[in-house]
């Protein structure tokens, strides 16, 4: 079942490519809208979101 989360501060392609090497290539990532689709498992949510975060890409609405 994929998911989703708002990312901030993806701004061009360079930023997608970055986020997507991060995940071996198992993400999807919306430039427009700063979404990123996933399809792993739920319980993997958190450790996405953190990984997101330590590259400079938190989840919309995080202290981050």
């Amino acid at each position: 079942m994929p998911f989703s989360i708002d990312i901030e501060n993806v701004r061009c392609g360079g930023c997608a490519s970055i986020i997507r090497k991060a995940f071996d290539d198992k993400v999807e990532v919306d430039i427009d809208t700063g979404r990123l689709l996933f399809d792993l498992n739920e319980s993997e949510r958190q450790q996405v979101a953190e990984t997101l975060k330590s590259l400079g890409y938190p989840e919309v609405g995080s202290a981050g």
